[in-house]
């Protein structure tokens, strides 16, 4: 499903996103948020993903917060941006993250032509 862009307010709107509608290619996640901060959300997340809730989702913290950064490793996050976000390091971090989207789906389309075709016994 091609959903475009959605912009929740804070990490609780965040997880509950994630649990009621799945999937997505991305996650920005800003580390310092009203209700629930982004580690908290990535937790819950992950949680989700570990019982088998919802798939693995690439999760990239965004922060001015650069001591953070071992914290979001350790909280499982995929990536890091520091902020002020330079538009050449986020398209960079998004053109990676596409070709692996792109790689999976084409995986997907070999599986289900097998699958169509069958073993041939």
């Amino acid at each position: 499903m091609d959903r475009g862009l959605v912009v929740v307010d804070d990490g609780c709107q965040a997880v509950d996103l994630i649990k009621s509608d799945g999937e997505f290619d991305v996650i920005l996640m800003d580390l310092h948020m009203p209700v629930m901060d982004g580690m908290e959300a990535t937790s819950l997340i992950r949680k989700m993903e570990a019982a088998g809730d919802t798939p693995r989702h690439f999760i990239c913290a965004m922060t001015a917060d650069v001591v953070a950064e071992q914290d979001c490793f350790s909280t499982d996050m995929d990536k890091f941006i520091s902020k002020p976000v330079f538009p050449s390091e986020l398209r960079e971090v998004l053109q990676a993250r596409l070709e692996v989207v792109r790689a999976h789906e084409h995986v997907k389309d070999i599986h289900a032509e097998v699958e169509e075709k069958g073993d041939g016994c």
